[in-house]
């Protein structure tokens, strides 16, 4: 039995790698079976290798132990829901990505979908930090939006970008009459030590608990046409100090507000 318990258990870590929807499509097909026929099991679900070894040994296991295929489906179930609970407490790393993705791609995370989840979950505060912000492309155009609204229902805008008219011109373009605007702040260019210096930064910060650092701007290249990687951070400290790093930029002026 505790062969069975530690193969559950890797098969739901190989899941949260992928996507969650497919455990619950496991767990429906492992329940409409009579017995753990593993092939015709296996058949019936289309899985990368990694998922479909997992799943074998797990119904391997079982079929040693004389699981039935109904209490079967409510292990991998409980053992889910421990697992997501757990995640939903502790530090989660994630990769995001902008670029061609195809069914066998490990990363299911893409740039747009992720900052628009960002954006919607947010509450207080979004900090975003970018060289340049191109905002004229509907898929952009999207994400204003989702500022706008996180705007309008309380949350404070903080907008710092490399010192640019054309920036600071874009995002109040974009940006409506009627609504609060944004914090704007910029880092000036300066010769230090010979060379010119940019905010070459590019992140988002949400009420000090999401982070996500990425090699995208904000723009369309970034967000769909371009090679991009990120990394989605959540419940860890690094967040508060990322954000905190900013506001000494602030303190010191450092960062100037437009």
């Amino acid at each position: 039995m505790n062969e069975l318990k530690i193969n559950i258990f890797k098969l739901i870590e190989a899941v949260s790698q992928h996507s969650a929807d497919w455990i619950t499509e496991t767990i429906n097909v492992i329940n409409s079976e009579d017995d753990l026929n593993k092939s015709k099991i296996l058949q019936n679900l289309s899985l990368s290798d990694t998922l479909h070894y997992y799943l074998q040994e797990v119904l391997r296991a079982a079929e040693k132990n004389h699981i039935l295929p109904k209490t079967l489906a409510q292990l991998i179930e409980m053992a889910w829901f421990v697992y997501s609970e757990k995640e939903k407490k502790g530090t989660k790393i994630s990769p995001v990505w902008t670029g061609p993705s195809f069914s066998t791609s490990p990363i299911k995370n893409k740039t747009f979908e992720t900052i628009k989840s960002m954006f919607l979950s947010a509450e207080k505060e979004i900090v975003i930090v970018g060289y340049n912000f191109s905002l004229e492309s509907t898929i952009v155009k999207l994400l204003v939006k989702e500022l706008i609204d996180a705007s309008n229902r309380g949350c404070r805008i903080n907008i710092i970008f490399h010192e640019n008219e054309t920036n600071k011109k874009r995002i109040l373009e974009s940006w409506p009459m009627d609504v609060r605007l944004p914090h704007l702040y910029y880092w000036e260019s300066k010769k230090r030590e010979g060379y010119t210096t940019s905010l070459h930064s590019k992140l988002i910060c949400i009420d000090q608990r999401q982070l996500l650092v990425t090699s995208s701007n904000f723009t369309l290249n970034g967000l769909e046409k371009n090679i991009e990687t990120g990394v989605l951070i959540e419940n860890d400290n690094s967040v508060k100090q990322i954000r905190e790093q900013f506001r000494s930029l602030l303190n010191r002026n450092e960062i100037v507000k437009v």
